[in-house]
């Protein structure tokens, strides 16, 4: 079975209006042909939630930069008992807490040399302002449990990183934000993933879409990884020169390569083949 393992800004959503329109057409076919897209974001749970809400998704997904992933627990009853249950979900918790995470970044950044803004200390307003969000908008990015987002105002991001890694956290680079976190990634996070499919008996196959360079070890996992036009471009493929390129930024160029990719996947395959009988909910 294939699954779509995707970033969100910049990739499933437009970076300035966050919009996903130019995908609608493309997430209705992968839906009819029993294609679970799953989202992979540095979002967190409130925020996806309500994405998921509004596009019609009831598949797992996973949040703050591979912190935790969530599985409905209707459609991996099998897996029941193993993972500890909340609203509806299994919850594989692979991220350090938040707060021990605030913490580092501010004595990494003393050691450093270097003045850093985070999420935990920015006002609602003022995450809605770096973001273009509304302030209730702001409020759900502000929920975080695993990945702490922040502006590197003044210093050598290098010298910093290395500061954070000297207390045994990670830092990566978003689209907007660097981020601290665990020894948790996008790719392990898709690693447990395939391992939760496959305790329910369906091995998956997996396209995966990203922008950025916190989308690399995702789309490194992935059998059919497509980047998505951004400034980092030149610099994601250096990485990973197989990947294919979407033909456009955002949710109109996620929608083309996804069309583009169901033809090879389902070749041969009548519509009462597809597989959707995998999971019910």
């Amino acid at each position: 079975m294939w699954i779509v393992a995707t970033d969100l800004d910049g990739t499933l959503l437009n970076h300035h209006d966050y919009s996903w329109a130019g995908a609608r057409k493309a997430l209705d076919a992968l839906e009819t042909r029993g294609v679970p897209v799953v989202f992979c974001t540095s979002k967190t749970r409130a925020e996806v939630d309500q994405l998921r809400s509004e596009t019609g998704n009831r598949h797992p997904f996973i949040t703050e930069n591979g912190g935790a992933v969530y599985l409905p627990v209707g459609a991996f009853r099998a897996l029941s008992g193993q993972f500890p249950e909340k609203d509806g979900y299994l919850l594989i918790a692979l991220g350090r807490e938040y707060q021990t995470l605030v913490a580092a970044l501010a004595e990494a950044a003393e050691e450093s040399g270097c003045t850093v803004r985070g999420f935990a200390g920015a006002s609602d307003s003022e995450v809605a302002v770096w973001c273009e969000f509304s302030e209730a908008e702001a409020a759900l990015a502000r929920q975080r449990e695993f990945d702490e987002p922040f502006l590197l105002e003044d210093g050598d991001g290098e010298s910093l990183a290395a500061a954070i890694r000297r207390r045994g956290f990670c830092s990566v680079r978003g689209g907007r934000f660097w981020h601290i976190l665990g020894n948790n990634d996008k790719g392990a996070a898709l690693c447990a993933l395939r391992r939760a499919y496959l305790g329910c008996g369906v091995p998956v196959s997996v396209a995966a879409l990203g922008d950025s360079p916190n989308d690399l070890p995702l789309l490194a996992q992935a059998e059919w990884p497509v980047v998505m036009p951004s400034p980092r471009l030149a610099e994601m493929l250096e990485s990973l020169p197989h990947a294919r390129v979407a033909p456009m930024a955002g949710s109109a160029g996620w929608g083309a390569s996804m069309l583009d990719a169901i033809p090879a996947w389902f070749r041969g395959l009548e519509q009462s083949d597809y597989p959707l009988r995998h999971f019910s909910f």
